[in-house]
């Protein structure tokens, strides 16, 4: 049995997904700047600084299909607790948080 819960991603993009983002665009054929006010509308946001990982994660995702540009997938990142050996706990990709057992 597993059970899910969904954890809010409000962490700041990084360096690497941004400069991802970027180089996409440039090979959708798209504007930089107007990519960057279009993703500002979409999310409410005042600046383009302040958009999250989540947020860029969808908008490369997007893009990726556009462009069928494909990137090397992220290594499934998992946490062995200890203090419970009946139970593995890992949050997937997606921000899901799946305990099971063991």
């Amino acid at each position: 049995m597993r059970y899910y819960a969904t954890i809010p991603t409000m962490a700041e993009a990084s360096e690497q997904q941004r400069k991802l983002f970027f180089a996409l665009v440039k090979e959708a054929g798209f504007e930089a700047e107007a990519m960057k006010e279009r993703a500002k509308k979409k999310f409410g946001l005042e600046s383009f600084n302040q958009i999250t990982s989540a947020q860029v994660s969808e908008l490369i995702d997007t893009l990726q299909e556009k462009t069928g540009v494909e990137t090397k997938p992220k290594e499934k990142h998992t946490h062995n607790f200890e203090a419970n050996p009946k139970f593995r706990v890992f949050t997937c990709k997606c921000g899901t948080l799946v305990i099971e057992p063991r």
